[in-house]
């Protein structure tokens, strides 16, 4: 479960399900949050909805560290493995 909290107001906006296990890592920009977990696998959200866009799994190991960029994710994980995902079209 992952929870957002407006800063000023300390108000909880969204609440996001989805992973079976804890949340290890996070990266986020204005449209998507992703999240690695100990579940093995990689969650992007959408930020407005609260929506899990894809669930992205490959790993053998709890992820431990997620990075976002326009187009791509990089993940880690336990199991000494680093994925490169490519998720949008390049233009």
């Amino acid at each position: 479960m992952l929870k957002i909290w407006d800063v000023e107001t300390g108000e909880c906006l969204n609440t996001l399900f989805g992973h079976v296990e804890g949340v290890w890592s996070l990266a986020f920009d204005k449209l998507r949050i992703v999240s690695g977990s100990l579940d093995r696998t990689i969650k992007v959200w959408d930020t407005e909805s609260g929506r899990c866009l894809y669930t992205l799994s490959g790993h053998e190991g709890p992820v431990t560290c997620v990075g976002l960029g326009d187009t791509r994710i990089v993940s880690g994980a336990d199991d000494g493995v680093v994925f490169v995902w490519d998720y949008g079209v390049r233009t």
